[in-house]
């Protein structure tokens, strides 16, 4: 009994002192745990700070060829007011002869050719290249933003469709980051106004927001259409219908180039996949952070549907749709305008290929055409199938 309390005695004076030293060992070990721990979470915020300056400085590249691009057009706005003060100069209006004098001066400086230059009938009235009716909010400095195309169709109209689909696949902050711009090409009042009326009936929140956008064009921004040629042994209706395609595609891009650093192309007869935004934006951005060329983004492989570019281009293809606007369709001047950034004359055909490869970039198929009833009339596309009649299915009872 003595020998147990003595025991017991003892180890109660050494207990203070393993005591501490556990404590030491416990602290050093916690210690030699948390220094790779710390690390860890060191390098990560070190990641994620490089990511988010890599992201800024990708933002600040845009918006530099976006402020290039904005003073090219000026200077173009420039030239073409010289152009105009040219005529001032010719007409019999009584002016001093000092405003002559300068006049006179400017009028012989030699000029860059501009749109009134290809198309001449657009001097004709000053408003031919503003929008003659127009439902915004005035959003802008977006990333993205779709241009939709519409007319009206003699079967079925699939506009509503189309913009529903792109909208339910959207998530709030693709919402936030885009602008989608519905151009309604007519300039009869009593084909436009049904239309218009309809369409701000299904889409007074999204007008009402700025994410939707609806513009349209004056009757003086098309030429006389009863003197096109007729060219590629097309009918003189199929003449006249692409011929307008393409002078709709240039308005909407041209109203799209101050809104947003991206455009996508759509048309007013397709589905769109969820979250389709993203993962454009995603993909273009990664091509730039990696110094990789191009010049059209393809997230589909059916005619202008699911085009994307860069809004600083869009002057390059405007100019080019109005100086062929009546030779050949949208989706074929887009394969010259590749073929001639891309190809040099000596190129075999398989370098030339893989040049073009290299601009008009094929990543994903992301929208699906649904129009039966083409809006030429006649033209019936047959491709259709099951799944797709079920997805429309989807689409319109959501």
């Amino acid at each position: 009994m003595l020998k147990s309390c003595c025991s017991k005695s003892l180890c109660q004076q050494m207990n203070p002192n393993l005591s501490v030293m556990n404590q030491r060992y416990v602290f050093f070990g916690l210690i030699l745990f948390s220094l790779p721990c710390m690390y860890i979470i060191i390098s990560s915020f070190d990641l994620a700070k490089e990511k988010l300056t890599e992201k800024r400085l990708i933002q600040l590249q845009l918006r530099l060829e976006e402020s290039n691009a904005k003073a090219r057009a000026l200077e173009d706005s420039v030239d073409v007011l010289s152009h105009h003060l040219s005529l001032i100069l010719k007409s019999p209006n009584q002016l001093s002869s000092v405003a002559k004098a300068l006049l006179k001066n400017k009028s012989q400086q030699m000029r860059v050719p501009t749109a009134y230059h290809f198309q001449p009938h657009l001097l004709l009235e000053a408003s031919s290249l503003r929008p003659a009716l127009t439902i915004s909010k005035g959003r802008s400095n977006v990333t993205m933003a779709l241009g939709i195309p519409s007319v009206k169709r003699d079967v079925k109209n699939y506009l509503h469709l189309t913009l529903k689909s792109i909208l339910n696949g959207m998530t709030d902050s693709e919402k936030r980051d885009t602008i989608i711009i519905v151009f309604i090409a007519e300039t009869k009042n009593e084909v436009l106004y049904p239309i218009m009326n309809k369409f701000v009936e299904y889409f007074e929140e999204e007008l009402n927001s700025g994410l939707v956008e609806v513009i349209v064009p004056p009757a003086s921004y098309y030429p006389e259409m009863s003197r096109l040629r007729l060219t590629l042994g097309d009918s003189k209706e199929r003449v006249r219908w692409r011929t307008k395609q393409n002078l709709d595609f240039a308005f909407l891009m041209m109203y799209a180039q101050q809104k947003a650093t991206f455009y996508v192309h759509l048309e007013d007869d397709v589905l769109a996949k969820p979250r389709s935004v993203t993962t454009m934006k995603s993909v273009a951005l990664e091509r730039i952070k990696s110094r990789k060329p191009w010049f059209v983004l393809d997230f589909c492989q059916l005619g202008f549907i699911g085009k994307m570019f860069r809004t600083k281009d869009l002057p390059l293809l405007v100019q080019f749709f109005f100086m062929f606007y009546n030779d050949q369709p949208g989706d074929w001047l887009l394969k010259h305008i590749i073929k001639l950034k891309s190809c040099s004359l000596d190129y075999t055909p398989q370098q030339c290929t893989n040049a073009e490869n290299n601009q008009w970039i094929r990543p994903h198929n992301l929208f699906i055409h649904i129009g039966t009833n083409s809006s030429l009339k006649g033209k019936i596309h047959t491709v259709r199938n099951e799944k797709l009649a079920r997805l429309i299915n989807k689409v319109q009872t959501i």
